[in-house]
């Protein structure tokens, strides 16, 4: 029948064949009441407004705190910014206190680890950990993608530095990055660990002929 009862007021209204999936109101208005019913109203936290919120955002995520607007929980956040962490330098230590100066030079200079690899032992972020070593001063790899822009970025750095050989002082082309400690043996590309050297002073340095 395409009759059928009102699930608000039960007067009987026509509906459409085929359209069992809706028609369940007689108009808007008992379509907006059984909406409120599935509301529940609650004050907004900042300004003490009565809003309506459905109820199944209590189930799935309840929520600390409720606002009309997005203007009321910017003001309520700059008058509690205690309850929010902020990003930056100053509630950067909040997460993983562990991760001091020392801790770091530990694991990233001597025990080799990556930075990525520090980021999942104590469970943060690798902006957090590059952002931490950045504010300590700790030389970190720039190469962060691959290994062919990071050489690229120390020999330009090193072409303006000293335009020359390090050990014969040879300036007619450019120069090669040489590793005090080789990447096979865990060398990194920090500029403690490099030097900036012609062809042939490389080549007599990694045979060892060569003491600089």
């Amino acid at each position: 029948m395409p009759y059928k009862k009102c699930k608000i007021c039960e007067k009987k209204f026509y509906s459409k064949p085929n359209s069992n999936k809706r028609g369940k109101y007689c108009s808007r208005k008992c379509y907006l009441e059984d909406k409120k019913s599935e509301c529940l109203v609650i004050k907004c936290d900042n300004c003490g407004k009565q809003i309506s919120r459905p109820k199944w955002r209590f189930n799935t995520k309840p929520l600390k705190h409720h606002f009309c607007s997005t203007k009321c929980y910017g003001q309520y956040r700059s008058k509690h910014s205690d309850e929010y962490l902020q990003s930056g330098k100053k509630n950067m230590f909040f997460v993983a206190k562990e991760l001091n100066e020392k801790c770091l030079r530990e694991e990233y200079e001597k025990g080799g680890l990556r930075i990525k690899e520090i980021a999942k032992k104590h469970n943060c972020s690798y902006g957090v950990v590059s952002g931490r070593m950045k504010s300590y001063g700790i030389e970190t790899n720039r190469g962060r993608y691959s290994i062919g822009s990071c050489e690229a970025y120390w020999r330009r750095y090193f072409q303006k530095k000293y335009s020359s050989c390090q050990n014969c002082g040879w300036d007619k082309d450019r120069c090669d990055v040489a590793h005090k400690k080789s990447r096979k043996l865990g060398g990194k590309y920090i500029e403690s660990n490099l030097l900036y050297l012609c062809p042939n002073c490389h080549r007599l340095y990694d045979k060892g002929k060569l003491k600089i």
